[in-house]
């Protein structure tokens, strides 16, 4: 698999919702009472720059999952960034042990059912697509015109 451009996610959305079902499937074998997942994508980029020129360019992908059990009025959560079942199987047992080691909380909510969220899309393509050389060029313009009037620029473009 080639490594992801600026603007392509690490997973599809089918991918993603089999991460889920693989979680909810483990979690119900592990005993969970109830279980929650929450995946969370990321792609950042940025550049810094001090005394009028670039320092550090900074490039991440990466994938967090979030698993909280309920189990006997007792809850946790533990996390993996890695999707193999080993490892979700793992987050599951950490999570419930973790739980298990709680004192029980008769007040606990049961966790709401599965939902249908509202697609929200708070993606800029334009923003996405910016590559280090177009970060570099917008930081070249600010510490020029920083040095032409004898001041010092510093500050980071993501």
């Amino acid at each position: 698999m080639s490594s992801p451009g600026p603007s392509q996610s690490l997973h599809s959305v089918r991918d993603l919702g089999r991460i889920v079902e693989n979680v909810l499937r483990l979690a119900k074998l592990a005993g969970a009472g109830e279980t929650e997942v929450h995946i969370d994508e990321t792609t950042d980029a940025l550049t810094r720059f001090a005394n009028n020129g670039i320092h550090q360019n900074v490039a991440e992908q990466g994938l967090t999952i979030s698993i909280r059990t309920a189990t006997d009025g007792r809850t946790a959560r533990a996390t993996t960034n890695r999707t193999d079942e080993d490892s979700l199987r793992g987050a599951i047992e950490a999570s419930l042990s973790l739980a298990h080691s709680q004192p029980r909380d008769p007040r606990l909510l049961p966790m709401p059912g599965r939902q249908r969220y509202r697609s929200v899309s708070r993606f800029v393509a334009q923003t996405a697509a910016l590559m280090p050389e177009d970060r570099a060029r917008a930081v070249r313009r600010v510490c020029d015109l920083a040095g032409r009037r004898g001041q010092v620029a510093a500050g980071i473009f993501a």
